[in-house]
C-alpha cells in the first residue's frame, strides 16, 4: 500500500511521522461527477496537515488493491453533509466541491468525515498567521517573525525534546513549546488541543504530581536436564526441568508539566517521563527570551533612558529634571 500512496509528510516535520496515526474509513459508496474510476473506491484514507493533508480513495480487493485518487484537503473548496430518509434508518451523504469535480461519499461517518476535514483546513489557515519574536542569542537581541502553529522547522529553529504519540505531537524548541493535536487542531471544545506558546508568553513551568515507579524486566528460561537418578537405573531415562531468571529493575519519574501565566494553568501535559529534567530543560529555553525582556524594556523605558544618560554625565541635573517633568 505505501508504495502505491505518494503522499509524504511536511518537510523538517517536528514530529515522527511514522508514529502518526492514518485514519481509515472501510466500506465506503463514492462517486464522481468526472472521475468514474474513483467508484470503485471502498476505503477512505485521511492523511493529517503533518503527514501531507490528504484524502486518498483506495481500492482493496484480493485481486490487487489501487490508488483511485489522491486528493488534496487544500482543493477541497466546501464539505457538506445531507441524507436521505429509508424505511429504517437513513443514509448520510457527504459532499466535497472542488474547483473542478464533486465527489458524494455514502458513509454512516459522513459527519465525521466533514468535521475532520474542517479541522484539517483550519490547521493549514492556522500555520500562516505569523508572530514577532524577540530572544537572545550570544548576548545580542534578536527579533524575527515565526509562524507558531507551523509543525515543521523554521528559521534558527532547534528542537529541544519531542514526543510523538498516534493522536498528539509535543514538542520543545529554543522559540516555543507546542502541542499539537494532529486531527482536531485548535478546537477548544477537545481537550488536549493544539496549543503553542513562544517562551515569553508564559511566567512559569513546574512539575507535578511526580512518582517514581519501578520497572522489572524479567529474563527467564527453562533447561531440561539428566536427572541423577539415571546413574542409578539406566533402564528408565528420567529428566527434570532447571528454571533460570534473572531480572533488572529501572527506577524511573512521572509526571504532569505544567505552564503558568498570571496565576493560571494555560496548559498542561500529563503522564510524562522525567517531568524534571524537562522543566530544566525549558526554563534554559525560556530565559533566552527573559534576558531579552529586560533589555528590550530597559530600552524602550524613556525614564529609565533619561536616568541612563544623567548617569553618564551627558545632561546636567537641570536637564534631567526638566525633562522627567514633561515625560512624566
Amino acid at each position: 500500500m505505501t508504495k502505491e500512496i505518494n503522499v509524504q509528510p511536511i518537510p523538517n516535520l517536528l514530529f515522527d511521522s511514522t508514529q502518526i496515526l492514518i485514519h481509515r474509513t472501510d466500506d465506503v459508496n463514492v462517486k464522481s461527477k468526472s472521475n468514474k474510476d474513483i467508484s470503485k473506491c471502498n476505503t477512505i484514507y485521511m492523511y493529517c496537515y503533518e503527514l501531507g493533508g490528504a484524502l486518498v480513495f483506495y481500492k482493496k480487493a484480493k485481486l490487487g488493491n489501487k490508488n483511485l485518487l489522491e486528493l488534496p484537503i487544500s482543493n477541497i473548496i466546501s464539505c457538506e453533509v445531507t441524507s436521505q430518509k429509508k424505511m429504517i434508518g437513513e443514509k448520510l451523504f457527504c459532499t466535497l466541491q472542488t474547483s473542478n469535480d464533486e465527489i458524494i461519499i455514502q458513509d454512516k461517518a459522513a459527519h465525521a468525515i466533514k468535521e475532520s476535514i474542517e479541522h484539517q483546513k483550519d490547521k493549514q489557515n492556522s500555520v500562516n498567521q505569523t508572530k514577532d519574536i524577540t530572544f537572545t542569542t550570544k548576548g545580542i537581541s534578536k527579533t524575527l517573525s515565526i509562524n507558531p502553529y507551523e509543525p515543521s522547522l523554521q528559521e534558527g529553529e532547534e528542537i529541544i525534546s519531542s514526543f510523538t504519540t498516534q493522536y498528539l505531537g509535543y514538542v520543545i524548541t529554543n522559540y516555543r513549546i507546542y502541542r499539537n493535536n494532529y486531527f482536531t487542531g485548535r478546537d477548544t471544545s477537545y481537550e488536549n488541543h493544539s496549543i503553542s506558546l513562544i517562551h515569553d508568553e508564559y511566567e512559569d513551568v513546574i512539575a507535578s504530581n511526580v512518582e517514581r515507579r519501578t520497572e522489572t524486566d524479567t529474563v527467564g528460561g527453562v533447561d531440561s536436564r539428566p536427572s541423577m537418578w539415571n546413574y542409578v537405573q539406566s533402564s528408565v531415562r528420567i529428566q527434570y526441568n532447571e528454571e533460570k531468571h534473572h531480572s533488572s529493575s529501572v527506577e524511573s519519574e512521572v509526571g504532569d508539566i505544567i505552564f503558568m501565566d498570571d496565576g493560571k494553568q494555560v496548559m498542561v501535559w500529563k503522564n510524562f517521563p522525567d517531568p524534571n529534567s524537562i522543566v530544566q530543560q525549558i526554563n534554559s529555553a525560556k530565559s533566552h527570551f527573559n534576558a531579552a525582556n529586560v533589555s528590550t524594556s530597559s530600552v524602550e523605558d524613556p525614564v529609565q533612558a533619561l536616568k541612563l544618560r544623567f548617569a553618564k554625565g551627558e545632561i546636567t541635573k537641570e536637564e534631567f529634571t526638566e525633562m522627567k517633568n514633561l515625560l512624566e
